[in-house]
């Protein structure tokens, strides 16, 4: 149907871009790319997103495919199959908005899952101790499972400081950037990913976790 062929067309976009950044020597481990269930559960999807990758001359093990939200009766044995053929491939496989709408713990046991994205709403939850609390267990959970953990909408450095010192890999929001143009020129995606790069690793809270580990 047409989500497939748009979801393709955002992704072979996406590897294009990766294909400048990765020629420009930028330092990226991935670059991800949101896909409905329908379109993950559609036979010959893995082969396809290979070859996008490879007409584009980017690895795959560059390149992520997002799972995002339940829709109703998509889940099946082809969805759970392509999964695993886009692991074996090299794709990393991400989780979104955990916590939210209707995506389900299931999917961190049930699918190669290697990111889990909390949900913004859980973080502007965790202003209370009740919040807090479901947060650390949906972190402990994801770390059990062997994820790593991402966290969405982060926007102020109190939030910056509370997911790090929580145990989040990652951080996603305002806090560091924006969404930026296609027409953007790659200096400037390079040079805004390495400031925020900088800022994370030299930060009080990142300097705690590593201690720590």
């Amino acid at each position: 149907g047409l989500h497939g062929e748009f979801d393709c067309e955002i992704f072979r976009k996406s590897c294009v871009l990766m294909h400048r950044l990765l020629k420009h020597e930028a330092k990226l481990q991935y670059l991800s790319c949101n896909f409905s269930r329908m379109t993950l559960s559609e036979p010959g999807t893995p082969a396809r997103l290979c070859r996008i990758a490879e007409e584009a001359g980017v690895p795959c093990d560059c390149m992520a495919v997002e799972i995002t939200e339940r829709e109703q009766d998509t889940d099946n044995d082809q969805f759970c199959e392509n999964l695993i053929d886009l692991k074996k491939a090299g794709f990393r496989i991400l989780v979104d908005d955990l916590g939210a709408g209707v995506t389900s713990l299931r999917d961190l046991w049930s699918y190669p899952v290697d990111v889990v994205k909390i949900d913004r709403s859980l973080l502007l939850a965790a202003e209370t101790e009740q919040g807090r609390s479901v947060f650390h267990r949906l972190r402990d959970l994801a770390a059990d499972l062997g994820c790593m953990v991402l966290c969405e909408g982060v926007e102020t450095e109190e939030q910056h400081r509370f997911v790090i010192e929580a145990g989040c890999q990652y951080c996603q929001g305002f806090r560091f950037y924006r969404p930026m143009k296609e027409e953007q020129k790659d200096e400037d995606v390079r040079t805004c990913y390495q400031r925020d790069i900088d800022r994370i690793v030299h930060s009080k809270a990142f300097r705690r976790l590593m201690h720590k580990t």
